[in-house]
């Protein structure tokens, strides 16, 4: 499967407004990626709660999101929510900085 990384610099105040501006003209979900314990999903219900180094699947308002199971060489299994199985998903996956002080 080909991937297309396309990385630019925003602040989390440009991408709350970028994302407001799409959901504006565009209804979608902002549903949490990643590995759990559990199979769930979890959305984004506030923009503004959009955390820095998490992944976002970027879906259409009312596109089902599917996870699958991983399993685990320790035995058990966890549950990934990602484009292999939803590739009709953006992912956004924000970046952060931080301060060092001396």
């Amino acid at each position: 499967m080909s991937r297309k990384l396309t990385p630019f610099f925003a602040t989390h105040g440009d991408l709350v407004a970028i994302a407001r501006e799409v959901m504006e003209v565009r209804p979608v979900d902002f549903v949490q990626g990643g590995l759990f314990a559990e199979p769930r999903l979890a959305a984004l219900h506030d923009i503004d709660d959009l955390r820095p180094f998490d992944t976002y699947l970027i879906v259409d308002h009312g596109v089902p999101v599917n996870f699958r199971a991983v399993p685990q060489r320790a035995g058990g299994q966890m549950y990934a929510v990602d484009q292999a199985n939803n590739p009709h998903t953006i992912a956004l996956q924000a970046g952060g900085g931080y301060l060092i002080s001396s």
